[in-house]
């Protein structure tokens, strides 16, 4: 057995995991018999268990896998059992004699980061389980001296790489993009239980990456044809997930090798590209679509903060057959209308946010949300031909008395912006008021009831008119004085 560095020599768990509550307790603390210890733990661990799923049905395999992926708070100085651990080495002792106390292995990067030595332990006490590894920070500070984040990052990966078959998450979540590892220069081997590679950062910056094109693309060793959900830098998936610029020009086949092997892939983000600091050259947008049109169970695709290339890409040339949720982020003034004309299959769910929408396309969704979009940006162009159901406007600045008049055919006989939506959902928008949008409904159901006639509920018919009543909800305003009435009834609730 394993024992832990004692607290009183400043070792490890002094350093990284101590709370003042366990100083306390230790304090005054008397012995424990051992085997009552070990049914504390054990009852500890079932009810952290027993937090995370009330289901009974679940077997104790689905409990584990739900406890290892849940979204704790890893800078919490109660995380089991880290914090058990912590208290005296007999406690760590016995702690580590439990394997599936382990499998659960979170590594602080930050200011105190967690000792190699402690890395290779927790690996160790986890014996052969499959485990989750969580590379994280305790706080999002940044750091005068990013080298650091970076170094601190390598040093992990190479304990983690050791037991990579064993994992089924990995997780890295840093400040900077550049301390994110290197698919290609850090993973090696088989990973036929990964299921989820996330690698997230926070921000731009750091060290430049090298541009290693010495090596051909197609020869990562790494094998883990198993993985659901894929989270990655732009810098990591132009270099091991679109195929060599060679290759495409000859075979037209987007796809490097390495990602054709993802067979299983249902989840992808890919974030933060820069085209400073890649040479000036964006990420080529006709090549990163083709490459994920080419995933066959590819569900959720997220795109953040990437700089594309202004490639042409042929109209309706692209299609994501099953795509059930698009979301672009903080994406530059020609990317969405590249976007827009290329793909032509229908997602049921997009979320554009602080995106440049002028001049871009109808999308083809049922719902569509627009998150913090800056008031010199027209929503009238890109909803002109969209007839989805589902509108939802978060802090936008853009929605305004204008938009909703065009909702509402002009309150005359004009066209009718949406209009085939029945739900308009708002949320921390100040620049409209109330009695235009009161007018715009009215507008609307009054030209259902002319359509179909006196007598019928337009709401119980929607389907059947050209242009559909709305039902609205705002959330972070109040009405103007004499609005009250409307607002709690049926229209606007």
């Amino acid at each position: 057995m394993t024992s832990a560095v004692s607290l009183e020599t400043g070792g490890s768990f002094a350093t990284t995991h101590a709370t003042p509550v366990s100083y306390s307790w230790r304090s005054f603390m008397g012995p424990f018999p051992t085997e009552i210890l070990r049914m504390i733990f054990k009852l500890v661990y079932q009810n952290h268990l027993k937090e995370l799923c009330w289901d009974t049905s679940y077997g104790q395999t689905a409990l584990r896998a739900l406890w290892d992926l849940v979204n704790h708070d890893f800078a919490s100085g109660t995380l089991f059992p880290y914090s058990l651990a912590a208290v005296c080495p007999s406690w760590c002792d016995i702690l580590s004699s439990f394997p599936e106390f382990w499998t659960r292995v979170v590594i602080s990067i930050d200011a105190r980061p967690t000792p190699l030595s402690d890395v290779r332990s927790y690996l160790q006490w986890s014996r052969d389980l499959p485990i989750t590894v969580i590379v994280t920070r305790r706080d999002d500070k940044h750091e005068k001296d990013y080298t650091e984040e970076k170094n601190r990052v390598d040093a992990v990966i190479g304990c983690i790489s050791e037991q990579l078959f064993r994992c089924e998450t990995l997780r890295v979540n840093v400040i900077y993009s550049s301390s994110l590892p290197q698919l290609r220069k850090h993973f090696r081997g088989e990973a036929l239980r990964l299921k989820n590679l996330l690698l997230e950062s926070a921000d731009f910056g750091g060290v430049d990456v090298p541009d290693d094109t010495s090596q051909p693309l197609d020869i990562l060793d790494l094998r883990c044809p198993f993985v659901e959900r894929l989270y990655v830098d732009g810098w990591n998936f132009r270099d091991v997930c679109v195929a060599d610029p060679a290759a495409i020009r000859w075979n037209y086949h987007y796809s490097s090798y390495w990602f054709c092997q993802l067979q299983n892939l249902s989840d992808i983000t890919i974030s933060r590209y820069k085209a400073s600091e890649n040479g000036g050259r964006g990420l080529s947008m006709k090549a990163t679509l083709k490459a994920l049109a080419a995933m066959p169970r590819l569900h959720s695709l997220s795109i953040r903060a990437v700089e594309f290339d202004n490639t042409v890409i042929d109209r309706d040339s692209i299609g994501f057959e099953g795509l059930w949720s698009l979301d672009l982020q903080d994406l530059g003034p020609n990317a969405l209308i590249l976007f827009s004309r290329a793909i032509y299959t229908y997602t049921d769910a997009i979320a554009i946010t602080r995106c440049h929408i002028n001049f871009a396309e109808t999308f083809k969704c049922n719902n569509l949300t627009f998150s913090e979009i800056a008031k010199d940006q027209d929503f009238q162009w890109l909803l002109k031909r969209w007839n989805g159901r589902e509108l939802d406007f978060v802090s936008c600045e853009g929605f305004n008395d204008d938009l909703i008049v065009s909702m509402g055919g002009g309150y005359g006989k004009g066209p009718f912006l949406c209009p085939r939506m029945h739900t308009l959902s708002l949320w921390d928008c100040t620049d409209f008021t109330f009695m235009e949008l009161r007018r715009m409904c009215a507008a609307r159901v009054a030209e259902a009831k002319e359509e179909l006639g006196e007598g019928v509920d337009v709401f119980d018919t929607p389907y059947n008119v050209s242009v559909r009543p709305l039902k609205v909800s705002v959330n972070g305003r109040r009405p103007e004085v004499g609005r009250e009435e409307w607002r709690n009834g049926n229209v606007l609730g």
